[in-house]
């Protein structure tokens, strides 16, 4: 068997063996405790409640500020808006809905790159 055979066959053994199920395992846990997250944002926010937090953060991102200061102020806007609808949820269903709503934010965020023409020699 050749160096190269082996050194194949070991990165081969290590995805199939280790990599590959640990992956699996956290894949797995991931989606129970996002799924765990969400199912409790849905029920204690329901839909006014989501769409409130969702208004908070995007207003706060408008506004700008360090990350810090965009939390404090979406946080102030949701506790407020949700007290006037009525709606009680825990502080870290409201916290889990905000990172959802800061992540769906920043995945609707696609930076455009523009292309950046090159100079050309010219002979002259």
């Amino acid at each position: 068997m050749s160096v190269f055979s082996a050194v194949g066959a070991f990165f081969e053994n290590l995805w199939d063996n280790v990599l590959k199920p640990d992956m699996h395992e956290i894949e797995q846990v991931a989606a129970a405790f996002f799924s765990a997250a969400a199912n409790a944002a849905a029920s204690q926010l329901g839909a006014t409640g989501l769409k409130i937090v969702t208004d908070a953060v995007t207003a706060a991102q408008e506004a700008g500020g360090t990350g810090v200061q965009k939390l404090a102020a979406a946080q102030a806007k949701i506790a407020s808006d949700l007290t006037t609808a009525g709606i009680t949820a825990a502080t870290n269903v409201v916290n889990a809905a905000i990172e959802g709503a800061v992540a769906q934010l920043n995945a609707a965020v696609t930076p455009v790159v523009a292309a950046t023409p090159t100079a050309v020699p010219v002979a002259v």
